[in-house]
């Protein structure tokens, strides 16, 4: 009898073993640039409270729909909340860098509304965070921001008023992320709330907390801008996360302007302002 010209038997066992240990070396190295690239980018956001450098921040504001005007305020008053934040930075460390530097992106197109989670599944927060990083790449593209790296990205979603007596405002962040999302009517008369809000979100980016309760006041006295004030209330000053001013017990008001702006010391305690 003639012998075979084919492969041994056992060939075909032996290729799909190669094949099976290529795929799972190919896996592995995925799962390990995976891995790094997490590490990296937890480790990089968490040395942004250490505060020895300066941290860029964008602004990205859509523009198509706000009056003449209002962009150049919103830049002029965007300059004035770093120099407040700056300010209440140097009442806790008066040596080193200037906490932010905020670079304002103008995006010629209508605010649209923005992703937001269902609810607080496993599932769904994966859902609304790809989601979430479609709608902003979208806006950083029509932005020109280009291959910049920020320390956060802050994106306010810019319309005109629709009634000139009630304007709204709200704003959602990554807590300890890089991204916060603010919705606003926006005219002359709301770019310091607007701003305000913006760096509430900001706050949340570097780990704060947000410093009012479920129906929205301020928690006393972690959210009072003045907690030691006598008479308590009404309050002179707004704390950036309890968002408004406590003017008497379970009322408050929005800040009319960054002047008001107070960094409280459990805000400045979560971001590294102030020691544990």
């Amino acid at each position: 009898m003639l012998a075979s010209d084919g492969p041994p038997p056992d060939e075909p066992p032996r290729r799909s073993k190669i094949f099976f240990r290529i795929r799972v070396a190919i896996l592995l190295a995925i799962l390990a640039g995976v891995l790094l690239f997490a590490w990296r980018d937890v480790r990089s956001r968490a040395l942004r409270n250490d505060w020895s450098r300066t941290l860029d921040v964008a602004l990205v504001v859509t523009t198509s729909d706000l009056a003449p005007g209002v962009v150049d305020r919103l830049r002029a008053r965007a300059d004035f909340l770093e120099g407040r934040l700056e300010g209440e930075l140097r009442r806790r460390r008066p040596e080193g860098p200037k906490p932010f530097e905020i670079h304002l992106f103008e995006v010629d197109a209508p605010a649209k509304a923005p992703p937001l989670p269902e609810n607080d599944g496993l599932v769904d927060a994966a859902r609304w965070s790809w989601d979430l990083r479609r709608f902003t790449a979208a806006l950083d593209s029509a932005a020109g921001l280009g291959d910049q790296t920020f320390d956060a990205r802050i994106y306010l979603l810019a319309r005109e008023p629709i009634d000139a007596r009630r304007k709204a405002v709200e704003g959602i962040g990554e807590q300890g992320g890089r991204v916060g999302l603010v919705e606003v009517e926006l005219d002359a008369a709301m770019v310091d709330f607007a701003l305000f809000v913006a760096a509430h979100e900001l706050m949340h980016t570097l780990g704060a907390g947000d410093r009012y309760d479920a129906s929205g006041e301020p928690i006393v006295p972690e959210g009072l801008a003045d907690p030691d004030a006598v008479p308590l209330f009404p309050q002179a000053r707004t704390e950036l996360m309890a968002r408004h001013r406590a003017v008497a017990p379970g009322h408050s008001e929005p800040p009319e302007s960054l002047e008001e702006l107070v960094v409280g010391d459990v805000t400045a305690r979560e971001i590294g302002w102030l020691a544990p």
